[in-house]
């Protein structure tokens, strides 16, 4: 079997000859395609490894549990703590881009081949740590970015409506004109007998609550307009779409349920996860940029600094505290798995929702795919796991 050490060095090979590749063909349209290259990874390598290393697992122990409720405790206490971390950024956009950029993780692109190298069932068991971290990509981060998208394009508040906005500014354009006022004019009487109009107490009342009805139905059609309900239909069509998920369930449901899936089958998946190393390093040096503002250098340092140094925290203190309990491996993954870089979606939502500056998603990415390629292998290093 292939050595860890080996692993990070086709990682650093790989990593470099993809991102030479891109300053030599095709530099200026990597943004552009981003999503298109992603698309080709998740949608046909990955649901592939996913597959086949869930179909191997015919059984789930104390330690799947743990991994599952592990990984919803990593990505709600980094939520938590990067809103008060960095909650007195003075720039508003900055500050956003720093919280969403905070709390995810690329464990498929980055550690999936790491695992495998230093257990059979390390992919299996970092899928489980990782199911919190999808749902957080895909159903989190997302509209978060569409919102801040929408409100930078527009300039005003993402579920402002569009009405309030035509008559503020047809308000500001519309010349003075003069107005004229007649007295009202008194209706002629036709008929003295006409009965009058009695009003019961109750009338007010009537009146009061179609007011507070009028109120309460403008206030969720400001809320529920059409941005947001594009938001939401986007939402909702990336996770029903999301092929990891699919491959997911299907491969425990074929593994504990012990379905037999024909051989051909099988030898095709097996073709596609085998390329799902070579995919994912060449996507990490891809999206590899180098000539970055530095004005914005420190605010992506600083969000590097707080995603190590809270991985570090939450995987030595899971490793250490836990080992009477939790299995090796099951310990080894969320030490490991916190420590890997933000997913490249942030990078792509930036692209999609034309939110700027999009430079700092990148810089911030590039930094910690070195920062993380360093701090675990000295972790590994230092450890020397073995558990096969």
């Amino acid at each position: 079997m292939v050595q860890y050490y080996e692993t990070f060095g086709v990682m650093l090979v790989v990593i470099t000859l993809a991102f030479i590749l891109k300053l030599c063909f095709f530099r200026t349209d990597v943004r552009k395609n981003s999503p298109l290259l992603m698309k080709v990874l998740f949608n046909l390598a990955l649901p592939c490894v996913i597959f086949r290393n869930l179909y191997n697992n015919k059984t789930l122990d104390l330690d799947s549990l743990y991994l599952f409720i592990g990984g919803i405790i990593f990505q709600l206490c980094g939520g938590l703590i990067s809103l008060l971390v960095f909650w007195f950024v003075k720039d508003k956009t900055i500050k956003k881009l720093s919280i969403f950029n905070s709390f995810a993780l690329n464990t498929a692109l980055f550690i999936f081949p790491v695992m495998k190298s230093v257990a059979d069932d390390g992919i299996s068991k970092t899928i489980l740590f990782c199911v919190a971290n999808d749902f957080c990509c895909y159903a989190v981060l997302r509209p978060l970015y569409a919102i801040l998208g929408i409100s930078q394009n527009q300039g005003n508040d993402a579920f402002e409506t569009e009405e309030k906005k035509k008559n503020l500014i047809t308000t500001q354009e519309e010349p003075m004109t003069e107005i004229k006022i007649e007295p009202p004019q008194l209706p002629e009487l036709i008929n003295e007998t006409q009965p009058y109009q009695i009003i019961e107490p109750n009338d007010n009342q009537v009146k009061i609550n179609s007011k507070n009805e009028t109120e309460h139905h403008s206030f969720w059609k400001r809320i529920f307009n059409q941005q947001t309900q594009k938001i939401l239909k986007e939402t909702l069509r990336a996770i029903f779409t999301c092929v990891p998920l699919y491959a997911l369930v299907l491969g425990y449901l074929c593994g504990l349920s012990h379905i037999k899936v024909p051989s051909f089958i099988i030898a095709c998946i097996d073709v596609g996860a085998s390329a799902n190393t070579l995919l994912s390093y060449t996507v990490l040096g891809i999206f590899f940029e180098w000539h970055i503002p530095l004005k914005y250098l420190w605010p992506s340092i600083r969000v590097v600094l707080y995603r190590t140094v809270y991985g570090l925290i939450y995987g030595l203190t899971i490793y250490f505290s836990c080992k009477p309990f939790i299995g090796d491996v099951a310990r080894f993954v969320m030490l490991v798995s916190p420590l890997t870089p933000p997913p490249l979606i942030d990078t792509i939502y930036s692209v999609e929702y034309k939110v700027s500056p999009v430079d700092i998603p990148i810089l911030i990415n590039n930094l910690s795919i070195i920062v993380s390629y360093v701090v675990i292998l000295l972790l590994m290093v230092i450890l020397n796991p073995s558990f096969n």
